[in-house]
């Protein structure tokens, strides 16, 4: 029988690429995003890929989404939750940034993942396994100018995959940060990792139990200066 994961935010970019190289090797994969155009075309792919897929559409922010995420995590009994989906802080200085944004980058980056985390991890419980990966970034682990609102949401679910991974641990859940520098997922980008080599080092990483995946893919001239 096939594992189940389910990875928010798959319906472009780092997101439908790690849900792609799941189905490469035979899990069956619960997809989701706010694009519907998008969500077809991904589960028009990964569905040709011989492997069962379904698909979420809705917004994050969102309570109903949260739930509709639930149901199909406990109807397909899924043994792998991966909080993919991020949200970009505007690139405005702080004291030109609204409440609206700073709110939706703080609940996007750190409370959905740590809700919907919240919801899946007794389902995890009643079978002593599971795992639960987290996308962070490499402004997780750096202090990066200009990004003060985006590094303490990030710096936020640093903390809480790590302690969090204590607790799960002792019964029997992984528990996985990972933390990347620039993906390659918009042309205009003028430096990024290739999605789709990222994605299978992410699934190196998963099937050899690494609690903490650093990628770094920086240039030397955009690497911190030691």
């Amino acid at each position: 029988m096939r594992e189940t994961i389910l990875v928010t935010g798959s319906s472009n970019g780092i997101g439908e690429a790690i849900a792609k190289v799941f189905a490469d090797n035979y899990y069956d994969i619960i997809i989701h995003g706010r694009n519907e155009v998008d969500l077809k075309r991904v589960y028009k792919d990964i569905s040709g890929k011989g492997v069962n897929c379904y698909s979420i559409n809705g917004d994050l922010r969102e309570d109903k989404t949260l739930n509709n995420l639930y149901d199909i995590a406990k109807e397909k009994d899924i043994s792998i939750l991966f909080n993919n989906a991020g949200a970009l802080c505007p690139a405005v200085t702080f004291d030109k940034l609204d409440n609206r944004d700073l709110e939706d980058v703080i609940r996007v980056n750190l409370l959905v993942p740590i809700k919907l985390t919240r919801m899946i991890y007794p389902l995890f419980l009643n079978k002593s396994d599971g795992t639960i990966i987290n996308m962070n970034s490499i402004i997780g682990m750096e202090v990066k100018t200009g990004k003060p609102v985006f590094s303490g949401a990030r710096w936020g679910l640093r903390g809480f995959t790590e302690s969090f991974r204590l607790e799960a641990k002792e019964r029997g859940i992984k528990v996985m940060g990972i933390y990347p520098t620039r993906v390659k997922t918009k042309p205009e980008f003028e430096y990024g990792m290739d999605p789709n080599e990222t994605a299978r080092k992410i699934y190196d990483a998963y099937k050899n139990s690494i609690d903490d995946l650093i990628l770094d893919g920086r240039p030397e001239q955009y690497r911190p200066k030691k």
